[in-house]
């Protein structure tokens, strides 16, 4: 089930929201927001449920011997009674981060090893057992963050009920955010639906659904349609669309799920902060899926080391870093290309760059940008790197089949538009075309109300409109469900 399903938008999710405002205990109220997350989840395979119930209760038996260590830690004062207790500590710790990597590479990494293989060993068909549960990837982060917190002794273990809504509740298993334990670990317990929340979930949620439906699902129109263009404008074309279509597909999901988290209560915090406007790389990774990027910096770049290292070292963690980004979003060469791309500029901004930078011009600064981030959303949109190498360079203008035809001009003439507005958002002009509507039409006139009333009514109309794509089955899936 879809965020963007009819059944889910007037079904499944109206009538959670009614019955979870309806009950008043919180326990009662976790209760049920765990019997409604596993009917969310199960609605597309029981085995994917199985596969969930198995991680969360495998990595909350490591937490709660976590605990149990670290109480028992706490209360010690022998020496070595203190390193008994630490050793057991790290084995448990390290036998919990295993089996998690080990589903890990089961469900997501070795169907398409053993493809890279057929070569050699033949072809194999696995069985349907083996296709990926959705959200694998971010419900196991989830459930690692909790085990390094709670070694870290940063937090205690919670209940299996409250652990099971920390990383399975339907509002972002299937893609996000990955929820961080040291972030929600004092939301589990009580979380009440505020008449604000709810205001302000509302808004993130239809902000959400227009980004995926009426942008991002047409921007992939586009990005289909001139995929095997070899022409200079229809390549250029194509690699734009997937460039936008990216942002507001998975930027439009994570809102939606900041929404619904919002409609039960919990606050999460933004996983993108207007990526586009940013004014190096790293500014960039600052912005765009900021519950991954910090994932890693807090459980991969910091305990390597950080920056609190000789250059040397510091360089390899940033590599490492940027490698297993890579690898967390797929095994194929143009995901690795990917990620030590992201990784190499990151370096080239702070040991060749940093002096430089500061006397450009801030539009030279996001033009560097995306600049970079156009190659890289191009290599990480193609299916192999030859796909992506000539995709790259034809926006030089080599290798191409002529400047235009009749299929890039078609779409160009049909996509403006879509693509203005797009650029129109990315930059936040839209909320500067809103503030100014709002003062000098109601506001100068003391009309505030009539600004909330048209402000409403606009909302209403977009979802309307957002309706008529679903009903028409022209939505289509999100993007980052892939991984």
């Amino acid at each position: 089930m879809q965020f963007t399903d009819i059944a889910f938008l007037f079904g499944f999710l109206p009538i959670s929201c009614l019955l979870y405002w309806f009950i008043i205990q919180p326990r009662y109220r976790n209760l049920f927001l765990f019997l409604a997350s596993i009917l969310f989840y199960s609605w597309g395979s029981l085995l994917s449920l199985c596969i969930l119930f198995g991680v969360l209760l495998w990595n909350f038996a490591a937490c709660r011997q976590l605990s149990v260590f670290n109480q028992a830690k706490a209360l010690t004062i022998d020496e070595d009674e203190l390193n008994e207790i630490n050793r057991k500590r790290k084995l448990v710790l390290i036998t919990a981060i295993a089996g998690n990597l080990i589903i890990l590479f089961v469900y997501r990494y070795l169907p398409g090893l053993l493809g890279s293989l057929s070569w050699l060993i033949g072809d194999v068909a696995l069985p349907r057992s083996f296709l990926m549960p959705l959200g694998l990837s971010f419900y196991l982060f989830s459930c690692m963050s909790a085990v390094f917190d709670i070694y870290k002794n940063k937090e205690e273990c919670v209940s299996f009920m409250e652990f099971a809504l920390f990383a399975g509740f339907f509002g972002w298993v299937n893609m996000g955010p990955i929820a961080h334990y040291s972030q929600l670990k004092g939301q589990m317990e009580n979380h009440p639906a505020t008449r604000a929340k709810v205001k302000d979930g509302a808004m993130l949620f239809l902000q959400g659904i227009c980004f995926k439906v009426l942008l991002a699902d047409n921007l992939g129109l586009l990005f289909n349609g001139l995929l095997a263009n070899t022409t200079w404008l229809g390549n250029l074309l194509c690699n734009i669309s997937y460039f936008l279509m990216i942002y507001f597909d998975f930027a439009g999901y994570s809102r939606m799920a900041r929404g619904l988290a919002a409609f039960f209560g919990f606050v999460i915090p933004k996983n993108f902060d207007h990526p586009y406007l940013a004014t190096s790389v790293q500014d960039f990774w600052r912005r765009w899926h900021i519950s991954l990027t910090s994932w890693f910096r807090e459980y991969v770049y910091i305990p390597l080391g950080g920056n609190r290292v000789d250059q040397k070292r510091w360089i390899l963690n940033v590599l490492i870093v940027w490698f297993l980004t890579g690898v967390w979003h797929g095994f194929g060469l143009t995901f690795l290309v990917w990620g030590l791309l992201q990784g190499g500029l990151i370096l080239l901004e702070r040991l060749v760059l940093k002096d430089k930078m500061k006397s450009w011009n801030p539009s030279i600064l996001h033009l560097w940008v995306i600049f970079w981030e156009l190659i890289g959303w191009t290599l990480f949109s193609s299916t192999d790197f030859m796909q992506a190498f000539f995709r790259v360079i034809r926006m030089s203008g080599l290798t191409v089949s002529g400047f235009a035809d009749g299929a890039s001009l078609f779409y160009l003439k049909n996509g403006l538009v879509l693509m203005m507005i797009c650029v129109i958002v990315v930059s936040r002009l839209d909320s500067r075309i809103a503030r100014t509507i709002r003062v000098r039409l109601f506001e100068v006139h003391n009309k505030r109300e009539w600004w909330i009333v048209f402000r409403n009514a606009a909302y209403i109309l977009a979802f309307a409109i957002c309706l008529t794509f679903i009903i028409s089955q022209s939505a289509q899936t999100f993007l980052y469900a892939a991984f």
